[in-house]
């Protein structure tokens, strides 16, 4: 029944995913596309015939710099446009109260969400802007699961640098509520 479920857009993490994505700004992995300067060829006569040993080195260090660069350009577009994509996608359910997600299974029967850009099983940044439209209060032992899993995914605690994972869960859920 993971068709059934019932999905809204959170409203608050829409508007601070919007401002960052729009300003080309970088928050975590989203957002800002960075574009690295290609640097300039290094002067060399045109002739390559009479390049020394250090310029054809020179040269083969440059294009290997530039080929890098540019990948890596190529790269920051492609997930500028993801995040793009992403937004008005989620800008377009915005005002929805619900909305449902299509679903559909593998040959080997594992699920897959028919939409590539905004879904449950997606990227952080995705599933931080979706949350279930008919939500239901924690219980005790479910706030408790959701301590442990937040103190967990921090890894290590960021004034003492101990290992949160390490230390026992009275310990862990402890340093959850004093923080």
């Amino acid at each position: 029944h993971m068709q059934a479920t019932r999905w809204r857009i959170n409203r608050p993490i829409f508007e601070l995913y919007d401002k960052v994505v729009r300003s080309g700004g970088r928050v975590g992995s989203v957002g800002g596309l960075r574009e690295q300067e290609i640097p300039p060829h290094p002067e060399m006569p045109k002739d390559k015939a009479r390049w020394s040993e250090a310029q054809l080195e020179a040269h083969k260090r440059w294009v290997r710099h530039a080929a890098l660069t540019h990948k890596a350009n190529a790269t920051a577009r492609r997930r500028a446009m993801r995040e793009v994509r992403t937004l008005v996608v989620a800008e377009k359910f915005l005002d929805e109260e619900e909305f449902y997600f299509a679903c559909h299974f593998d040959f080997r029967g594992r699920l897959y969400y028919a939409s590539p850009d905004l879904y449950p099983q997606g990227r952080d940044s995705q599933r931080a802007l979706l949350e279930l439209a008919q939500g239901r209060e924690l219980s005790p032992s479910g706030l408790v699961a959701l301590a442990l899993h937040g103190a967990g995914r921090l890894g290590t605690c960021p004034w003492t640098g101990a290992k949160l994972s390490t230390i026992s869960i009275r310990e862990r859920l402890a340093w959850v509520d004093a923080h």
